[in-house]
């Protein structure tokens, strides 16, 4: 089975919502967004029985995560210090065929460093917004040209001082 992941607010702020700060400002706001994700993962699964879709949000909700579940979309509120990027990890770190999984994420943290080394492929907000729904189009997505998926390689690029900061970060994750 194929498991497609999703870093719920990452998506929701680079994704769908064109200024994060201010639309994240009420508890509807985020749980109108975080709705909208769902139903565009469920329609997405709809049919498809070799695919599972999870996404983890940082932080718990009023309703609960098996309320938001569905046949082939799982919802995962994280509960105190534990953020979506450790729970994303943690999964990944169990399933017992980490190369079938897909990760959707714009974070260049220790979640992509780890996500890019050891298990399937990382995602771009704009690779899995088009996978969920192909005529979404991004607040800031760049005029289409011949070269696409060139531009998509560009932006995964990592800085240099992104590098020296995944570096720096990972003796505190992973070796506990």
């Amino acid at each position: 089975m194929n498991v497609l992941v999703i870093d719920g607010y990452n998506v929701i702020a680079r994704g769908m919502s064109g200024n994060p700060q201010k639309d994240f400002g009420s508890d509807d706001a985020r749980r109108e967004y975080r709705e909208r994700l769902i139903a565009l993962a469920r329609r997405h699964a709809a049919g498809k029985k070799d695919l599972e879709v999870r996404i983890y949000f940082d932080g718990g909700v009023a309703r609960s995560a098996p309320e938001l579940s569905s046949r082939g979309v799982k919802v995962f509120f994280t509960k105190g210090a534990e953020g979506a990027d450790h729970a994303i990890i943690k999964y990944c770190r169990s399933h017992p065929q980490p190369r079938s999984i897909e990760v959707a994420t714009d974070d260049h943290n220790t979640l992509t460093f780890y996500i890019r080394s050891h298990v399937g492929k990382l995602l771009s907000v704009a690779e899995v917004m088009h996978r969920l729904d192909p005529d979404f189009k991004l607040a800031s997505e760049p005029v289409p040209s011949r070269h696409k998926a060139s531009a998509i390689e560009e932006r995964r690029m990592l800085s240099d001082g992104e590098r020296q900061a995944i570096n720096q970060t990972l003796p505190d994750h992973w070796f506990r």
